[in-house]
């Protein structure tokens, strides 16, 4: 199993930046080889992607990773962050088509295909979507959103259709 995981590891490169949709904490923080910090907010307060989750962060040489954690142990979010430091230039911290394939491909081996764009600006995936097919029913979303908080961020994540 170890040796099928470092195989696909390699294949994909940037191993170091994933987690799994399904994977319990355990395994999260054996794969990153790092405990993770965890969130501290209530999550039964909580709404939206964080409701009735348990979030932990791990971070990479290439991205801020966010994994939120089901009512069942399991990992039902990812949420992958490129941050620069906001100097007011346009950023340059942004997924590129062959990095979100990737990233997608190995959170979940599902179908994926590209959805709605709210914007259309080709040379930015701001606002870009895809849906993960499991078995012909929709049972992903990724999406791509863009922040700044002394920081700029492009932030691609991955929830669970609740």
């Amino acid at each position: 199993m170890k040796r099928n995981l470092l195989i696909l590891a390699l294949a994909l490169g940037s191993a170091d930046a994933h987690a799994q949709m399904g994977w319990r904490l355990p395994r999260v923080q054996q794969y990153f080889d790092q405990r993770g910090e965890r969130q501290h907010f209530d999550p039964t307060k909580a709404q939206g992607i964080f409701q009735g989750r348990i979030f932990y962060s791990f971070h990479t040489a290439a991205y801020d990773v966010r994994v939120g954690f089901d009512a069942d142990g399991t990992v039902g979010f990812i949420g992958w962050m490129k941050t620069e430091e906001d100097d007011g230039d346009s950023p340059t911290a942004k997924f590129t088509e062959p990095e979100v394939d990737r990233l997608l491909t190995f959170a979940s081996n599902v179908e994926w295909r590209r959805g709605p764009d709210t914007l259309g600006n080709s040379n930015d995936l701001f606002g870009a979507t895809w849906i993960g097919y499991f078995r012909g029913k929709p049972t992903f979303k990724a999406e791509i959103q863009n922040g700044a908080h002394a920081v700029v961020y492009q932030e691609l994540y991955i929830d669970t259709f609740r």
